[in-house]
């Protein structure tokens, strides 16, 4: 079950989740479960913001993609796009409220290949959604920083008859509405990727590389170009996770059956002794109001 985990400023905690009859609900400490959207999709994401306002995107079991707004101890249900049949095709739905600008990125699948859709939300005006570029896989990560900027990483297909696809950077100032391209010295084949913002204000990504006898996790500095390999392992399978705790990033990674992580509080110069999770660690996700997110 995928939860997500709303901390207030006050310390307050909200859980959202699917229950067994995949209606997304919300409880808070102590209280009942109240079911907000009934027959929910699987895919979802919600954030909180300093004033009590609760964002939430969503698609429902017909495909639809829907905006919900708690506000003055209210929901709101704006439906923002109608699916055109009943499959879901939305994934990796991602929101950020930035000082009241409310953006959702998502991948839709288009054919055989996906789309990465950056959507602005307008309660006073229609806002059409923006195609940024096809997406190997539907994959991206994005992620904000204190600055107003949404950071988007993604991997295009410009290689991809040519067996290679480079990540790509591109930066959405949500003031400005502009996007700027940002080059990266990654110039070899990865997997998954992630990045995040650090207490320094820059930027890091954290990437899978593969060679016939095991996986790397690399931690690359956008700014230096400095790469330092943290952790390795032989599953075909691992996914990077990164976030920001106590001073530190910790950047994780998660096998099919084993999870680990490290942390850095020099950005990188040094990182701790790789710690064993366990098998069935990072599947709950922690937000707070300043747009850190850390897993559990």
């Amino acid at each position: 079950m995928r939860k997500i985990i709303l901390k207030g400023i006050t310390g307050s905690e909200k859980a959202v989740f699917l229950d067994g009859e995949k209606n997304l609900c919300m409880q808070s400490d102590g209280g009942e479960k109240e079911v907000i959207f009934p027959h929910s999709g699987s895919e979802f994401d919600v954030y909180q913001n300093e004033l009590g306002k609760i964002h939430i995107a969503l698609q429902d079991e017909g495909g639809n993609l829907f905006y919900l707004l708690f506000s003055e101890n209210k929901w709101l249900n704006f439906n923002l796009l109608k699916s055109k049949n009943a499959g879901c095709k939305f994934s990796d739905i991602k929101l950020f409220d930035i000082n009241g600008n409310v953006n959702l990125f998502y991948s839709l699948k288009h054919g055989e290949r996906y789309l990465l859709i950056h959507h602005k939300i307008d309660l006073q005006s229609t806002k059409k959604p923006n195609v940024l570029d096809y997406a190997e896989n539907g994959k991206y990560s994005a992620f904000a920083d204190g600055k107003g900027n949404i950071h988007i990483l993604y991997k295009n297909e410009t290689g991809r008859f040519m067996y290679i696809c480079v990540i790509m950077y591109r930066i959405y100032n949500v003031f400005s509405g502009e996007y700027s391209h940002k080059p990266l010295n990654i110039d070899e084949e990865t997997e998954a990727f992630c990045g995040i913002c650090g207490f320094n204000a820059e930027v890091y990504i954290a990437y899978v590389t593969r060679s016939k006898t095991h996986y790397s996790i690399v931690f690359y500095s956008v700014k230096s170009g400095e790469k330092k390999t943290i952790g390795f392992g032989t599953d075909s399978v691992v996914v990077p996770y990164m976030y920001t705790s106590s001073g530190s990033i910790v950047v994780a990674w998660k096998e099919r059956y084993s999870c680990y992580s490290c942390s850095t509080k020099d950005f990188g110069k040094t990182f701790s002794k790789t710690n064993f999770l366990g098998s069935n660690a990072i599947n709950t996700v922690i937000k707070d109001c300043s747009s850190n997110t850390r897993y559990a």
